[in-house]
């Protein structure tokens, strides 16, 4: 969400899942050869234990928040596999 709040400015506000991936996802992925996940993550490859999707179309921030919402009572967090950051 920081990445995408100080990359987009005044426009985070409307962002899509669409808009996330050709500004941030993308272009990180070209520049470092890999999956966006492998650049969060390193080398240090995690058991995914829930499968997130996500429709392009949707507003990014409303995507976060969701997610957060779904998981926020959980004692130990889970590790997700977004689709949009698997690419």
């Amino acid at each position: 969400r920081e990445k995408a709040i100080a990359t987009f400015g005044a426009d985070y506000a409307n962002a899509t899942m669409h808009d996330i991936n050709a500004k941030i996802i993308r272009p990180a992925c070209e520049e470092h050869h890999k999956p966006y996940a492998h650049i969060l993550n390193g080398e240090n490859l995690l058991r995914v234990e829930i499968f997130v999707s996500h429709a392009w179309s949707e507003n990014f921030d409303e995507f976060v928040e969701s997610v957060r919402k779904a998981f926020h009572l959980w004692a130990v967090k889970p590790t997700l596999w977004i689709c949009a950051f698997a690419l």
